[in-house]
């Protein structure tokens, strides 16, 4: 996202904040108008509202509710059909990597505010939620990871078990919430706020594709404003974090996941000064530096996490992109382990 853009959140969202303030016995008109919200927001569901107003919202109500889960009760009021056409993609798509990497396509046109950090480590997945262009505070922040395991939860049913939820902020006074979300999951004080996978979910099928309901949808999806062309240098990384690994990474298949061509899509890349090719080998060159940044992963694995065949041909690469092969620039001084990854 571009600096200038302004940060804002799809008014879809009003919904569930309003009726988890009503379900805390706060009539919430009072504090949409303190926030500068407009209460016909709440029948206006395709607008896009400030981000830093609804920010003020769910803190206001996490006040006056005395309670520090507020943005986790709101996240268990919301549903996947606040998401209106891309909710009923996600319902008939075959496979959670498939639910995954649609969100990371079309969602930024319903939550621009956030994005999603994706990478498949060993056995298990992550999702790291980060804030695009300014802070937030803890309840927009865990309203938004809730909603991103009620989006999983609503594909999976009872299947969807995460290792593990995590959040930078303090354990909960108010723990009612957190608990009949996510059991006995939830870390605190953590590194980053996200969700732990087993990675074997990201596969397994979920259900009969049903090819005439997802070209419905994505017929919806075309109805909405398109993206800034300042957009479309991150779907597509984002696209490219998803497929990498199962080298499907290819300019045809994102075209396809993105809703257009492959020729249109190399034209809105062209015109911010990129092409493709550029950004494979951009967030190829990003992976293999934090992977060869930790010793415990082996050549193999990172051959792996990068779509390649066999190390060799990792190799070769690598030198072309470093002029160095990776054996020696994981023994260059500045070359530190990360901690807090683990393998599998």
């Amino acid at each position: 996202m571009s600096i200038g853009m302004k940060c804002t959140i799809s008014s879809a969202n009003l919904r569930a904040i309003c009726e988890a303030a009503q379900q805390a016995g706060i009539n919430p008109r009072s504090a949409l108008e303190e926030a500068g919200v407009e209460a016909n927001f709440l029948l206006f569901r395709d607008g896009q509202l400030l981000f830093s107003a609804v920010d003020m919202l769910l803190n206001n109500f996490a006040s006056a509710s005395n309670s520090d889960s507020f943005g986790l009760r709101a996240a268990e009021a919301w549903r996947v059909s606040d998401l209106r056409s891309l909710g009923l993609l996600l319902l008939h798509l075959p496979t959670l990597r498939d639910v995954l990497s649609a969100t990371a396509a079309h969602g930024v046109r319903f939550q621009t505010s956030f994005t999603e950090q994706f990478r498949e480590a060993g056995g298990t997945f992550q999702i790291q939620v980060d804030t695009r262009t300014q802070p937030a505070g803890r309840q927009a922040v865990e309203y938004h990871l809730g909603t991103i395991f009620r989006t999983i939860q609503s594909v999976m049913g009872d299947r969807w078990r995460p290792l593990s939820v995590h959040t930078a902020f303090p354990k909960f006074e108010d723990r009612g919430a957190e608990r009949r979300l996510f059991g006995d999951r939830m870390r605190f004080d953590s590194a980053f706020t996200g969700i732990i996978g087993d990675r074997r979910d990201l596969d397994r099928p979920l259900r009969q594709g049903e090819p005439e309901f997802e070209r419905q949808a994505l017929r919806l999806l075309e109805q909405h404003p398109r993206l800034d062309d300042g957009d479309v240098v991150q779907q597509v990384k984002d696209q490219i974090l998803f497929r990498v690994q199962q080298n499907s990474a290819t300019l045809p298949k994102i075209a396809t996941a993105m809703s257009t061509t492959q020729r249109s899509l190399q034209r809105r890349l062209s015109s911010n000064g990129v092409e493709f090719t550029e950004l494979l080998n951009s967030v190829r060159r990003d992976i293999a530096v934090k992977s060869l940044a930790n010793r415990n992963i082996s050549m193999s694995q990172i051959t792996d996490r990068l779509g390649y065949s066999d190390v060799s041909t990792f190799g070769r690469w690598f030198k072309t992109q470093f002029h160095v092969a990776p054996a020696h620039w994981r023994d260059l001084p500045s070359v530190h382990p990360l901690g807090g990854e683990t393998t599998h």
